[in-house]
């Protein structure tokens, strides 16, 4: 665009560079799929357990706490998928010291998609998304797992714009996904993506339907 030291002085004559783009891209195209846990979780995220006693991450292939029991099993391969059974009141899920900016899949529409194999259903599940700034909200999962108790494996479907709705600002994530379940909850869960794909199988919670 311009010459050899060019700019190096203030003598320099003034070019016109018109007006730049303002676009970060994610306008009208459709995004690949990223994946957060598909095998292994993916950087920058780490696979932890949250309840009263606070956070334990998940650093081997069992993890054991009072209120909840993980181990990863295997689905299509070897320890692609984690089994999940809760003892209490707890969280499991992604977590990143550092903000995420996700705000270009939720701008293209893009859902959070996992796959399922649930055994039993406590009283309630939700799925939360946790921001830098405080942001509340809540998707209630409780009838979708409840649709694919005992039928194998069950892909859910969470549009992020039904998040989004509740204030959550995708810029600044600090998880991006987090299962907040009951005693009496055991499931298996793999292939945790955010995608803009979306199949008429898959089950999307009752308070997002229509997005």
């Amino acid at each position: 665009m311009f010459g050899y030291g060019y700019g190096l002085t203030y003598a320099e004559p003034q070019s016109d560079l018109g007006s730049l783009s303002e676009d970060n891209g994610s306008s009208g195209t459709e995004l690949t799929a990223r994946p957060l846990y598909q095998g292994t979780v993916k950087a920058p995220w780490q696979l932890a357990a949250v309840d009263s006693n606070g956070q334990q991450v998940m650093s081997a292939s069992v993890l054991n706490t009072q209120s909840i029991n993980v181990r990863t099993r295997d689905r299509r391969v070897q320890e692609d998928s984690l089994q999940l059974v809760w003892l209490a009141e707890s969280a499991f899920g992604l977590y990143s010291p550092f903000p995420d900016d996700l705000m270009g899949y939720q701008e293209a529409g893009a859902n959070i998609r996992f796959d399922v194999n649930v055994d039993s259903v406590g009283s309630s599940a939700q799925v939360k998304v946790i921001c830098m700034d405080a942001c509340s909200n809540s998707v209630d999962v409780t009838d979708a797992l409840k649709a694919a108790e005992g039928k194998g494996w069950t892909t859910i479907n969470i549009p992020m714009s039904c998040i989004a709705e509740q204030g959550v600002n995708f810029s600044k994530i600090m998880s991006p996904f987090a299962l907040h379940a009951e005693k009496g909850t055991k499931l298996q869960i793999s292939d945790l993506l955010i995608s803009s794909s979306s199949e008429d199988d898959d089950l999307v919670p009752e308070m997002c339907r229509g997005q």
